[in-house]
């Protein structure tokens, strides 16, 4: 994962937070896009924002997680995982972007 978030706007941002969080959810890496520069270079607009490329690095999707609109909700479409399981098996991924659903990035001034 990687944080773009301006941590002086919010410190459940900061970088010791984030790393708590990492953690405690198995991430195996977690990096902080100081600068916002990645955010921006990807057109990221929210969190989550999530990005998936394939073995070649080309983006292959670009969109939410599943349909639950808030955190309590139970999805009833899993779109993340569905491109993942057509990326593992080779199949073609039709619909490779659907608008992210999550608070916004919030950007520095």
């Amino acid at each position: 994962g990687i944080n773009s978030n301006d941590p002086d706007y919010d410190s459940e941002d900061s970088f010791d937070n984030m790393e708590k969080l990492a953690e405690e959810k198995g991430y195996k890496y977690y990096l902080v896009d100081d600068t916002q520069e990645i955010a921006i270079s990807y057109g990221a607009t929210c969190t989550p924002d999530p990005f998936i490329f394939d073995k070649e690095h080309k983006l292959v999707y670009h969109g939410r997680i599943n349909n639950a609109m808030e955190p309590q909700d139970t999805p009833t479409k899993h779109d993340m995982r569905e491109v993942l399981d057509k990326l593992v098996v080779g199949e073609k991924i039709d619909e490779w972007f659907v608008p992210s659903i999550g608070c916004s990035i919030k950007w520095k001034n």
